[in-house]
């Protein structure tokens, strides 16, 4: 049986796997552009007569200066979905959230919620990162989630992250604004790349992004490596009724 190791994280291996991978070679991906290893992965299914075309890779994974344009670069992702409140129990000391996981969004079929609906957004992910996490809605405004009022902290642990957190001590968010489809961008980074965003005031717990705001955004993440970042794409589709 052919194989082909690919190291995506540093890790030690069991004595078991050691037996298997003994004297072999590996891939090393970690850190590692998916231009830089994908080709390599498909030159050495090749030499067992198994072909392999390479992925749709964007060599320099660079947006134009625009939210669209980020979006295109996104991957669209099932490590992002909403869990919609179905009712709330209440005391004088705490409040417990019943939620109903809606599973992640499929490509082109409708993830409906209603308008005025709550929910919490749940990401999952590999590694300890900062996360940007942008709500784009039907009438075209965009509100950065994350960092916010709703979510102070960006920097998130590896496993799956919650939003907003207990440590927020707020309610979760509100599907507001004009039915249609909402998008969700995630960009996850070594460093964080909206310092400067938080309200002032947790009266209005969201910044809503101006022109100014998506062009510097746009700016530093095309300073960043390539490996330094990586955007996430998913939507819901608002509705009136269901």
């Amino acid at each position: 049986m052919a194989y082909v190791p690919v190291l995506l994280h540093p890790t030690t291996f069991t004595e078991q796997l050691e037996f298997f991978l003994e004297g072999t070679q590996w891939i090393d991906a970690h850190g590692a552009a998916p231009a830089d290893w994908a080709e390599k992965i498909a030159q050495s299914l090749g030499r067992f007569g198994i072909s392999a075309a390479s992925p749709p890779v964007r060599p320099e994974k660079r947006p134009a200066a625009s939210l669209s344009s980020l979006r295109r670069v996104a991957a669209f992702t099932d490590r992002i979905w909403p869990l919609l409140v179905e009712h709330a129990d209440r005391s004088d000391a705490s409040v417990t959230y019943v939620v109903r996981d809606m599973g992640p969004a499929r490509q082109d079929a409708r993830h409906e919620v209603r308008l005025g609906s709550r929910l919490f957004w749940a990401i999952d992910w590999d590694e300890d990162a900062h996360l940007l996490l942008l709500n784009e809605g039907a009438e075209g405004k965009t509100y950065c989630l994350c960092p916010s009022w709703f979510c102070p902290n960006s920097h998130i642990k590896a496993g799956v992250t919650v939003l907003p957190p207990k440590s927020a001590h707020c309610e979760p968010f509100v599907i507001t604004g004009q039915p249609g489809r909402e998008h969700i961008l995630a960009i996850l980074s070594k460093e964080p790349l909206a310092e400067g965003w938080m309200p002032p005031s947790p009266a209005t717990p969201a910044r809503e992004l101006s022109v100014a705001d998506v062009d510097d955004l746009i700016r530093r993440i095309q300073r960043l490596d390539v490996a330094a970042w990586t955007a996430l794409a998913t939507y819901c589709d608002v509705a009136v009724d269901y």
